[in-house]
């Protein structure tokens, strides 16, 4: 999913796409933008960002539009390192691809919901399958 957000105002340069995979959760209320089917989800974030700052701040304010909270953020990195790292599959790479098309979007990926928290605990990598769509 694409939304745009502006860029962090003290950043100059260095800005390149990062990429996370985020555990993410409902907020309490029920104007989710987002439904999850189960306890929570896993998915695969990729942002323009300066540093595991940048990134979080942007991630969060992304998700929070949807009415999610994130739980906790693993892999999180520039998404260079990511491919030397060899965890990024090709739906990744689009995912990735798009976002590298304009630094003032945040996508993320297909949502892996597990049902319970010890579901959760087991599910700790998703395979990708990156969308976007309009705000």
């Amino acid at each position: 999913m694409k939304i745009h957000i502006e860029p962090i105002p003290h950043a100059i340069g260095g800005w390149e796409v990062w990429v996370g995979l985020a555990e993410v959760r409902q907020l309490p209320g029920s104007d989710h933008k987002i439904e999850l089917s189960g306890q929570g989800s896993f998915t695969w974030l990729t942002c323009w960002a300066k540093d595991v700052f940048s990134y979080e701040a942007k991630v969060s304010e992304v998700m929070t539009y949807y009415g999610l909270f994130i739980v906790e953020l693993d892999d999180v990195m520039p998404f260079t390192t990511a491919e030397e790292k060899g965890i990024v599959t090709d739906e990744l790479m689009e995912q990735f691809a798009d976002t590298a098309k304009d630094e003032k979007v945040c996508l993320y990926g297909s949502f892996h919901n597990y049902p319970s928290d010890n579901a959760g605990q087991q599910a700790r990598r998703p395979i990708c399958n990156a969308y976007s769509l309009g705000k």
